[in-house]
């Protein structure tokens, strides 16, 4: 997801779910990837990961997205990377999984 668009909010370490409509200043664009998605209620929430030292993993509603007028990209290809070759700032991570696009689904 690039393009997303940063708003004051969205700058405090402490706050990791976003629901509502962006509050605040502009303040410039970010980049992300979309881990996962559930289901609450009638509405979908994006697990996102972003590499902010202090706030790696954030959560947003689908009506919070399209605020955004972000751009969402979409890979194809199977991801594999070393984790022993990827700085760190704290132990908190994504795993990374295979996904094969023609079948659907994760290997």
């Amino acid at each position: 997801m690039s393009t997303f668009e940063v708003y004051d909010e969205f700058l405090d370490a402490h706050k990791l779910s976003y629901t509502d409509g962006p509050r605040g200043r502009f303040v410039g664009h970010h980049s992300m990837v979309v881990l996962g998605v559930r289901s609450e209620g009638e509405s979908r929430i994006f697990l996102l990961q972003n590499w902010w030292r202090d706030k790696q993993f954030v959560e947003v509603s689908e009506e919070y997205i399209s605020c955004m007028e972000c751009s969402v990209f979409f890979v194809c290809t199977p991801q594999i990377f070393a984790r022993d070759r990827l700085p760190s700032y704290s132990d908190k991570f994504a795993d990374n999984e295979m996904v094969d696009c023609h079948d659907g689904g994760p290997r």
